[in-house]
């Protein structure tokens, strides 16, 4: 879901005004997301994003269960950690034969337009660079923490200002996409 500019302009404000406590800034955050005028469309964006992950979750869920209970009954025939073979049932491999109902955060690929396309792009790549600083952040972390240690009992502060600052300006360059 791409969250418009008005939305992390309030947000963006209610955490710098309360830098030092965290439940002020989302109290404020709430207060100032709750008088846009856009309000009610983004709680609708919100609401179908959610309902659609967990539409996702579900399936993923029941694939599993399906899949265990698969091996559980026919061992021969079934490969660990596989996925339900949706395509063994004619009217079921239907549906899911066409990329067009390929999901991506919570939406049809078939139905996309391109204004949701652009917002889905833009939404996907700052969500996998966000995972990635995290990802290089825990790497780095983890040179230097022992095991029963915090972060903040094995790693100085200054250490992990200058760790995080170069991390996060090298998630900060653009990634090349492949042509296709």
């Amino acid at each position: 879901m791409a969250v418009s500019e008005a939305v992390r302009g309030a947000v963006s404000a209610a955490v710098r005004a309360n830098m030092g406590d965290v439940t002020e800034a989302k109290k404020a955050a709430l207060v100032a997301v709750r008088a846009l005028d856009e309000y009610e469309t983004f709680v609708g964006e919100l609401v179908e994003a959610a309902v659609g992950g967990m539409v996702h979750d579900l399936r993923h869920n029941l694939n599993a269960s399906l899949a265990a209970q698969m091996r559980a009954g026919n061992p021969a025939q079934a490969v660990p950690g596989a996925k339900v073979n949706m395509l063994a049932s004619a009217a079921v491999g239907q549906v899911y034969k066409s990329v067009y109902t390929h999901a991506i955060a919570g939406r049809t690929l078939g139905d996309l337009t391109a204004d949701d396309l652009t917002k889905l792009r833009d939404d996907e790549a700052n969500r996998a660079k966000g995972h990635q600083f995290n990802a290089d952040l825990c790497d780095w972390c983890l040179k230097r923490v022992k095991d029963g240690q915090t972060v903040k009992e094995a790693i100085p502060e200054k250490d992990l200002e200058r760790a995080y600052k170069r991390l996060k300006n090298k998630s900060a360059t653009p990634a090349v996409l492949p042509a296709v």
